[in-house]
């Protein structure tokens, strides 16, 4: 049985290893898309923990960087990671593995994409004719619903979406440990097609958004780390990928009829 898992998210190699090959097991469904044979740049160790070492601390998570270690607090696990060295831990101390792993790397994950410049947003992401669509909105929006139904097209994540922002922003996917549910995932890298605010309604049809309202609605549903990342970081990240990619609220019905209103309106 298998003691490592070596994963690609965006431009991050990561070597994920445990003596307990339970935990590898318990992660192994959503990474398979992302695994790689490239040399890694991160290595991350897994361990169970019997004793708690943050009994009494309440479930969500607790952020803190210091002097190139970044660190994750919270009941169920303790991460720490060493951007310097570019190795960390995670110490377990529930079973829930695959929250915790996935979690705990997928928060390594954004942190490096932001210091590095790009972007990470609560959204979904689809793949179709070789882009992504990226479709954003707080919880309850529909994001899943928009997954669900584009069976037979690429789900890069129902719930994070890493964004590069060169000459032409691209999209991949932070896996979530719900992902695995599609059977379609990939760990590439698409020009992003659009980004469509989503909004149920009766009937479905694009409105198009300008660039100010689009960064004032956008920027809410940036994924931000308080206190570690400038603000303003955020800011120009968010307003340089709205420069460079079509704004829309898309209003749908809850079936993949929204794809045909996408379809026409773009061409």
């Amino acid at each position: 049985m298998k003691d490592s898992l070596k994963v690609k998210i965006g431009n991050i190699t990561i070597l994920i290893e445990s003596g307990d090959n339970r935990i590898i097991k318990a992660v192994t469904d959503v990474y398979i898309p992302f695994e790689s044979r490239q040399r890694h740049v991160y290595r991350v160790r897994l361990t169970r923990c019997k004793i708690r070492l943050n009994e009494g601390m309440p479930k969500d998570m607790f952020f803190s960087f210091a002097k190139g270690f970044y660190k994750i607090d919270s009941s169920e696990f303790q991460a720490v990671f060493d951007l310097f060295r570019k190795e960390g831990s995670i110490n377990i101390f529930i079973e829930k593995y695959k929250e915790v792993v996935v979690s705990a790397l997928g928060s390594l994950c954004m942190l490096l994409t932001l210091r590095s410049g790009g972007a990470v947003f609560h959204a979904s992401g689809i793949v179709k004719s070789g882009r992504a669509f990226v479709f954003l909105g707080p919880s309850g929006a529909g994001k899943s619903t928009v997954a669900e139904a584009s069976k037979g097209l690429t789900v890069l994540s129902e719930e994070l979406i890493g964004l590069h922002l060169g000459n032409v922003p691209k999209a991949f996917a932070i896996p979530y440990y719900t992902d695995s549910r599609f059977p379609l995932r990939s760990k590439g890298m698409f020009e992003v097609a659009g980004l469509f605010k989503l909004v149920k309604d009766r009937r479905n049809y694009l409105k198009s958004i300008p660039m100010p309202y689009a960064v004032a609605d956008f920027f809410t549903f940036v994924s931000s780390f308080k206190g570690l990342i400038p603000l303003s970081r955020y800011f120009n990240a968010c307003s340089k990928l709205i420069e460079s990619s079509p704004c829309y609220e898309l209003h749908f019905l809850p079936d993949n009829s929204f794809w045909r209103c996408i379809d026409e309106s773009l061409n």
